[in-house]
């Protein structure tokens, strides 16, 4: 935290205690703790940035008036009326206030108190940054550029008007409407998305990845575990470490995981998926612009094609002794035993689609229109 109290003691001129300034509960007990409230207004330059630094909880919500109002909630357990008072003081808000940018922040503290600060924000705000060092985030309703960074606690996000980053060193990410570009990054927890209106940004060093929708181009990587896009408006770019892969709709798709079964339901453009050990399916809906690849290095592959699809098919099966292609399409000519190939035009032919698998068996499939 001493970053934060850097913060706290620069320009001590322009400087404001807040806890001096705006009314105090006064000190009570509650439970096994003692409670004090901190509430009041701070007056922030017009369309100015916001920086909000605190070491326990961070709700953000839109405001109705001019001003910036808070509520700081602190709580200490397990110590005497007189001790409680002086950690009570050390913890107030302090603010910064410079031409564009206004600072908000709270010193960090003993291990026993807790707290949490509601803050309602003005609607001309440029962007906001918000940082805990120990708790949660939940930042909704805000027309401003958000950052959200902390370093254990959960992040939420919902209905942002702008781009949003959201960064946690262990905790989930949840995300609601996002109408900007996004990033998320976890060191270890799942990361959710339900509308993202430009291009997408995870990554997790060991969760899950799950995304309803995304209408720009969506990269999403993790070290370990599954990762799930219902729908993007343009290409997937998906990597595991060990987890399935699956893509609803996509404008092309580029996957990869080292053990994992890989899906694509209704792909179009450019794709590749490639799995070390596992199922790769693959449903094309819409016309191959450019050559494509499906690959396992232990499984099968099955994909379905339309009719109607000017596409070369290669595909290759080395599986010692007991290889296996199937095709529904005559154009495309299977033969030999070791590798067993396969390969034909649709429609006049078109890119290349190669196939290959090992300890698998191919599926070439006419794509029903039920499907």
């Amino acid at each position: 935290m001493r970053r934060l109290a850097l913060l706290s003691l620069a320009a001590a001129a322009a400087n404001q205690l807040l806890s001096g300034q705006t009314p105090r509960s006064g000190m009570f007990q509650e439970g096994g703790f003692w409670v004090e409230t901190e509430a009041g207004t701070l007056t922030a330059p017009h369309n100015a940035r916001l920086r909000i630094e605190v070491p326990g909880h961070l709700v953000v919500r839109a405001g109705t008036g001019p001003a910036v109002t808070y509520q700081y909630v602190k709580r200490v357990r397990g110590a005497s009326a007189e001790r409680a008072r002086r950690m009570m003081e050390a913890a107030a808000l302090r603010a910064h206030i410079q031409p564009h940018l206004a600072i908000l922040t709270a010193p960090g503290f003993d291990e026993r108190l807790t707290a949490e600060l509601r803050i309602y924000l003005p609607a001309p705000v440029a962007a906001v940054s918000l940082f805990s060092e120990a708790g949660d985030i939940d930042a909704r309703g805000l027309r401003a550029a958000v950052e959200a960074r902390t370093l254990g606690g959960m992040i939420e996000l919902d209905r942002i008007e702008g781009a949003a980053e959201a960064r946690t060193a262990g905790g989930e990410i949840r995300m609601g409407a996002i109408d900007g570009a996004l990033r998320a990054f976890s060191g270890g927890g799942t990361i959710r998305l339900r509308r993202a209106t430009r291009d997408a940004e995870f990554e997790s060093a060991g969760g899950e990845i799950f995304v309803r929708e995304a209408l720009g181009r969506v990269r999403a990587k993790t070290a370990g575990g599954n990762i799930h896009i219902d729908h993007a408006g343009a290409t997937v770019e998906a990597d595991t470490g060990s987890g399935s892969i699956v893509v609803g709709s996509s404008g092309g798709a580029d996957c990869q995981t080292g053990s994992g079964a890989i899906r694509l339901n209704s792909v179009r453009g450019v794709f590749r998926a490639l799995t070390g050990l596992g199922q790769v399916m693959a449903e094309l809906d819409g016309p191959v612009i450019s050559d494509s690849f499906l690959g396992t290095g232990d499984g099968d592959v099955v994909v379905f094609l339309p009719s109607n699809l000017a596409v070369r098919v290669e595909a290759r099966n080395l599986t010692p002794g007991r290889g296996r292609i199937s095709s529904e399409f005559p154009e495309i000519q299977v033969k030999g035993t070791t590798p067993v190939v396969a390969a034909g035009a649709l429609n006049g032919g078109g890119p290349l689609l190669r196939i290959d698998a090992m300890r698998g068996v191919i599926q070439i499939r006419r794509k029903s229109n039920s499907r």
